[in-house]
């Protein structure tokens, strides 16, 4: 009896990995299919593809997301998510500083086409399909895939780690680091640049992705902000034609002040939510 029992815990284990990797090679197999516009004659099949997609990432985001909401609360992490104000706050200013690093790059090293750069140009005559794939379907993709099942993974990991050598102290730490650098590095190489800072500038909006995810608790809120990051370059590039490389000062310091004033505002708004909801108690009251 007790063998049935493992063999049955072991078909079940199995069928359980197996079902997610089915799942997994058809979402990267839709993905690579759509991802080839410029190949692909029947819009049907284009779009059909995309739904399919779609889909099946929002099984693979509930998954990770139920998981990863048990692993902030085995690490006893701060459970507070913020409010939406707080939520689209920190998505402004993680794009303005993605924004500003491109800019420090093209100070220091001139201008030079990114990967997605060169992907848009690649496809300009799809431009609504490659505008849904790169725009809206990557962002769900690469989110889910570097940020949720990412965090789940090595959180998992970390956990066995901690426990096998007795350093469940240092469990969220250690969780926190990994999650920082080996997603953003892969997000990074995956995009294919062709030299150390270009790689860079990646990497560090794979940070930025990860620190949205951490300090929200929401993944959607790094898609939101990836979906934004990757609709404001194409668009630059297919419909401002004339872009002025000479005053990146300007626009750091621009860019700068406007973080600036976002960060105050993220880290007093309960403080401002809270004086608004008193004054209007008080409002309604008095009449």
């Amino acid at each position: 009896m007790e063998l049935l029992q493992k063999i049955k815990k072991f078909t079940d284990e199995l069928w359980y990995r197996g079902y997610h990797a089915f799942i997994w090679v058809l979402i990267f197999s839709f993905y690579i299919t759509t991802g080839e516009t410029k190949n692909i004659n029947h819009l049907f099949v284009w779009f059909t593809c995309v739904l399919i997609m779609l889909g099946l990432l929002i099984i693979m985001y509930a998954k990770s997301t139920l998981s990863n909401r048990h692993s902030f609360e085995r690490q006893t992490r701060n459970t507070n998510k913020g409010d939406m104000v707080q939520s689209f706050t920190l998505i402004v200013i993680i794009f303005l500083l993605m924004i500003i690093v491109k800019q420090l790059y093209i100070l220091f090293f001139g201008h030079e086409e990114f990967a997605n750069d060169q992907l848009i140009k690649e496809n300009i005559g799809m431009l609504i399909p490659f505008f849904i794939t790169s725009c809206i379907v990557s962002p769900i993709f690469e989110e889910i895939i570097f940020r949720g099942y990412a965090y789940m993974a090595i959180s998992g990991l970390t956990s066995v780690i901690c426990n096998r050598f007795k350093i469940q102290h240092y469990e969220k730490h250690i969780t926190l680091a990994a999650f920082f650098i080996l997603p953003s590095v892969i997000f990074g190489v995956i995009h294919k640049q062709g030299n150390i800072f270009s790689l860079l500038t990646y990497i560090f909006a794979g940070v930025m992705f990860s620190l949205l995810f951490i300090l929200t608790k929401r993944i959607w809120v790094s898609i939101v902000a990836h979906f934004i990051n990757n609709s404001y370059a194409a668009l630059q590039m297919v419909y401002i034609k004339q872009i002025d490389y000479g005053n990146e000062w300007l626009i750091i310091v621009y860019l700068s002040i406007i973080v600036i004033l976002g960060v105050i505002l993220y880290k007093y708004y309960p403080n401002i939510k809270e004086v608004i909801i008193n004054y209007d108690k008080k409002h309604s009251e008095t009449n």
